[in-house]
């Protein structure tokens, strides 16, 4: 978390779990005689511990939610840009709520 911050609606988790799971796929390691080889080959496990449930304040249920998004668009492949404002608000609703509300009209 950049600046701890309480907040109900944060994707804190969803951007630092997409962060960990796609430096984990597509990263390097850039320095020492690892130089050149992907992070992938030397990672075999990834531990989540609720992400922002600490000072951030972020629900467990959230964090969860957020986790499993982040899991589903990057190591899954099932993101998908959304195809209009309202599809965009609605996925990202999703991300700290189950009942989203329609901010379009």
């Amino acid at each position: 978390m950049r600046v701890p911050t309480v907040h109900r609606d944060s994707t804190n988790a969803y951007l630092a779990a997409r962060a960990v799971f796609l430096l984990v796929l597509r990263g390097g390691f850039t320095r020492g005689r690892r130089a050149g080889q992907r992070i992938a080959d030397d990672v075999h496990t990834i531990a989540i511990p609720g992400l922002g449930t600490g000072v951030g304040r972020i629900g467990f249920n959230t964090c969860a939610r957020q986790v499993r998004a982040a899991i589903d668009d990057v190591l899954l492949g099932q993101f998908e840009m959304p195809h209009s404002w309202a599809e965009a608000s609605e996925r990202h609703q999703l991300l700290y709520t189950d009942r989203p509300t329609r901010l379009q009209f």
